[in-house]
């Protein structure tokens, strides 16, 4: 059974991309800098692999322009992903209080 958990975890992972949108524009990629013109060349092979199951889980600041936002939303669908969750705040206060 533990096995079979870290095999589901590891799969959950492998589906789950992180980003980070900063408020001077710079992107972060799973902790990789990517230059904003370049997210879909990571994103899109991502998609791809994960059988167009990715979760791309978007945090931003909210002092981000929208500008950014919308960039960075656009190459996303740019690259096809379409499955987007944006954090708030809130969450991750929920997220880091709960033991």
């Amino acid at each position: 059974p533990d096995a079979e958990a870290t095999e589901q975890y590891e799969e959950r992972q492998d589906s789950l991309l992180y980003v980070w949108l900063m408020s001077d524009g710079e992107v972060f990629i799973n902790d990789q800098n990517v230059p904003m013109e370049n997210v879909s060349e990571v994103v899109g092979p991502a998609w791809q692999a994960s059988d167009e199951q990715l979760l791309i889980s978007l945090r931003a600041d909210a002092q981000v322009p929208y500008r950014y936002v919308d960039a960075l939303q656009m190459e996303f669908r740019s690259a096809g992903a379409v499955f987007v969750v944006f954090a708030t705040e809130l969450e991750r206060r929920l997220v880091t209080l709960t033991p």
